[in-house]
């Protein structure tokens, strides 16, 4: 059940919150990605610029898909079932209370398959990825006693 429409509380709350998990998702695949890279080489050297750079584009992108709804003079909605305001592909594709299924709206349903479908899975398996990669490189690392102290040590099999 939608409460109301247009209104600029609700389509800011909408865009931050719709943003927000989606942020958080990236957020953790990136991390889990650079972590894992340098765990597996300890000399790299990350650049903190290009890492910045990578979490600002994805952001803009984040900016840009959040703003869909206005293309097509909607907006973000209240619901109470769920307690948050979103926005739905189906508003956009019913017109005057038909379905619009011309060539000219499927190009939306793609668009919308990749910005909010891959945008949960993708991540996910970087996530996993780097997760199997870091538990293989810590299987590989052994303790050496130096006798005046005990050093980890990756040991590579040749």
């Amino acid at each position: 059940q939608s409460i109301r429409r247009s209104s600029f509380v609700c389509d800011s709350f909408g865009m931050f919150w719709n943003m927000s998990f989606r942020l958080s998702i990236f957020l953790v695949a990136v991390l889990s990605c650079t972590r894992t890279l340098v765990m597996v080489n300890p000399l790299i050297v990350l650049r903190k610029g290009v890492i910045m750079g990578i979490i600002a584009g994805y952001t803009i992108v984040q900016l840009f898909q959040s703003t869909i709804p206005f293309w097509f003079g909607n907006s973000y909605s209240y619901n109470a079932e769920v307690d948050t305001s979103s926005w739905s592909i189906s508003e956009i594709l019913v017109e005057d209370g038909e379905s619009m299924t011309s060539s000219d709206k499927k190009w939306l349903i793609a668009l919308y398959f990749f910005l909010v479908v891959a945008q949960y899975h993708i991540p996910i398996l970087f996530v996993i990825v780097s997760g199997i990669v870091s538990c293989v490189t810590l299987k590989k690392i052994t303790i050496v006693d130096t006798g005046t102290s005990a050093i980890p040590v990756l040991c590579v099999d040749t």
